[in-house]
């Protein structure tokens, strides 16, 4: 299993708290799954300090959707944490595997790291999109 970090327009996506959620909302009719939030532009490789960036990331095609707790995550992935981006992805996983001898789809395993949560997905594709900018103080 190979893990890539995944390079936004704002660079990587460094720790668990650069990546902060508002919503996630999983549309079940469409095998979509959308999350809202901000990054840290402190924590973003490109960003700029004491910003706080909006985005919208949608994972398109979802084979599989798991939501853990960080504090329990620990226990289920086997992730050096002090050096993970908070989005990256896994190549020649298990489940992918699984997932083309399952369902004979080609597909991607991506990681998100947010400050409470981490999310497991397998998916077709994702899509970024950042807004506004907004500074700290």
């Amino acid at each position: 299993m190979e893990i890539t970090p995944i390079k936004t327009k704002y660079g990587l996506l460094i720790g668990r708290d650069c990546i902060f959620l508002d919503d996630v909302n999983y549309k079940y009719n469409e095998r979509k799954v959308e999350m809202t939030g901000e990054i840290s532009g402190s924590l973003a490789s490109e960003g700029e300090e004491d910003t706080w960036i909006k985005f919208v990331m949608v994972f398109s095609n979802i084979y599989y959707f798991k939501m853990i707790a960080l504090d329990l995550s620990y226990d289920h992935f086997d992730l050096d944490y002090s050096e993970a981006t908070s989005f990256f992805e896994m190549t020649n996983s298990k489940l992918l595997e699984n997932v083309w001898l399952t369902m004979g789809a080609q597909a991607r395993h991506f990681i998100v790291q947010t400050y409470d949560d981490v999310f497991e997905i397998v998916a077709d594709q994702y899509e970024i999109t950042f807004g506004h900018i907004s500074r700290d103080g």
